[in-house]
């Protein structure tokens, strides 16, 4: 199912998109209005001439948070321990169930590809829909298009590392997460993401299932379970930076919901469990991260008034926590701090029967159940893909490198060109507000014909001209 193009001197127009992570349920964050600007999208493209390649690069779909999203039943392992999650049968129910609850993209996808007789359409999986590499998959996603004959002929998956345009002046295409060592899909015996070495692997039952990354199995036993109770996503990435942001910027700026710092020591937990698999210590790109979570705990006081405390502290004692101090005094010893929350992790109810849990800088009441962050912790993560991109850059024929997974949009420059599309979700550092206004910036790379050194990162709803007035700033590279 491997789509090689054929060798040309010329690269034809080319659009680029990633991360719409598109799912179904409670954890889809797909909401009407971002449906809406996606299918107005496809149709402008459906208008244009001459015709496009449109290149989906990696997370269109977002499979993991798609339900089934929760369960014993998604997760599994090899005979020898092999981490594996879910059967072709649960990766084409998780499809049936994308296309059911977002019909009008599908079509207006399929509309795209019948306008011209030449618009294609190149499909690369990422670590959030690798089920495409089920062949069931990609046929029932075929499918869900609504194409002729004609049109379902240039429609590929691309199965390889990287899709690559051209062959004098190319353009290196790839998602990403196989240089994050979390969402990398690798044995020791080497990756697992071609035709040749698929991420399948059968489990203890003899049942071939998709091979399961660090990150996803903590989505699947820790974060999607967290985030149906909080309005934020898995924009973070590194996932080692969700310690440092729970700690060193949430708690300090005293916004963290009680129920979120919770959470961290099941994280914690989470990563104690997985380090026992994997004796690679993933936590050691920066170990200061964890210092400053873990440092920052005996602050946990600082974020709640005094009649929470006193409500929390009753409610501890009745459950039979050994509370033998006022809560303020209590949690000003980090030690102590962490055996709270290890009995609140353990006992989650209590959080949920406390009011105030989430006071403001001003005492005001913050959105429910939502952390806010600060903006360096999103810039922080992308220079183990900008290292990447830059060795490839140094053969000759490579003009332009792209990439996606980290949701942080990258503008390419005449001295580095390397992009990255961002994501079309919501991203972590900008919580929807009633008061929020401004145009929505929903990123995508254009290929001009035959012009790699010309591309340009683009947004939905911002004239070309604005795009570039927003290429020269920081700020162009940060989506609202």
């Amino acid at each position: 199912m491997a789509f090689h193009p054929a060798a040309s001197v010329t690269i034809p127009e080319t659009i680029v998109i990633s991360d719409f992570h598109i799912a179904a349920g409670a954890l889809d964050d797909c909401d009407p209005t971002l449906e809406r600007h996606i299918c107005e999208f496809f149709s402008s493209l459906a208008r244009r001439a001459p015709p496009i390649v449109l290149v989906m690069n990696g997370d269109f779909l977002d499979f993991v948070q798609a339900d089934p999203a929760e369960g014993p039943e998604l997760e599994s392992e090899t005979p020898d321990g092999v981490p594996l999650c879910f059967t072709e049968a649960q990766s084409l129910a998780k499809l049936h169930a994308i296309h059911g609850a977002h019909r009008p993209i599908f079509r207006s996808l399929g509309a795209f590809l019948n306008a011209d007789s030449a618009n294609e359409l190149v499909v690369l999986p990422g670590n959030h829909d690798v089920d495409f590499f089920w062949p069931s998959v990609w046929r029932e996603f075929v499918c869900g298009l609504g194409l002729t004959s004609d049109a379902a002929s240039r429609v590929r998956v691309h199965l390889d590392q990287a899709f690559v345009l051209g062959d004098v002046s190319r353009v290196w295409i790839e998602h990403g997460h196989q240089y994050d060592p979390l969402n990398a899909f690798t044995l020791a015996s080497g990756p697992l993401w071609s035709p040749s070495r698929p991420p399948v692997l059968l489990d203890r039952e003899g049942v071939p299932r998709l091979f399961e990354s660090i990150g996803t199995r903590f989505m699947i036993r820790f974060f999607n379970q967290l985030d149906r109770r909080h309005s934020f996503d898995d924009n973070i990435k590194p996932l080692c930076r969700l310690l440092a942001t729970f700690g060193a910027d949430a708690v300090q700026t005293g916004r963290a919901p009680v129920e979120a710092m919770a959470a961290l020591v099941a994280l914690f937990r989470f990563f104690v469990t997985t380090l026992a698999q994997y004796p690679t210590n993933v936590l050691a790109e920066d170990p200061r991260d964890s210092i400053a979570a873990g440092g920052t705990l005996a602050r946990i006081g600082a974020s709640m008034g005094f009649v929470t405390l006193m409500s929390l502290g009753k409610s501890l004692r009745r459950a039979g926590f050994p509370l033998d101090r006022p809560l303020y005094m209590f949690v000003a010893d980090a030690a102590r701090a962490r055996r709270l929350l290890e009995f609140l992790v353990a006992h989650p109810n209590l959080l949920e029967s406390i009011d105030g849990l989430q006071p403001d800088r001003d005492g005001s009441q913050a959105p429910d159940r939502t952390l806010e962050l600060n903006g360096h912790v999103v810039r922080d993560n992308s220079a183990r893909l900008e290292r990447q991109a830059r060795a490839l850059l140094q053969a000759p024929d490579v003009t332009l490198v792209a990439m996606a997974h980290l949701h942080q949009p990258v503008c390419p420059s005449a001295a580095f060109r390397y992009a990255n599309t961002g994501c079309w979700g919501t991203p972590f550092n900008a919580v929807v507000r009633a008061s929020q206004t401004g145009p929505t910036r929903l990123p995508y790379l254009h290929i001009p014909p035959g012009r790699p050194e010309d591309s340009q990162l683009l947004y939905v709803g911002i004239t070309r001209a604005d795009c570039a007035s927003l290429a020269t700033s920081t700020a162009a590279c940060d989506a609202r």
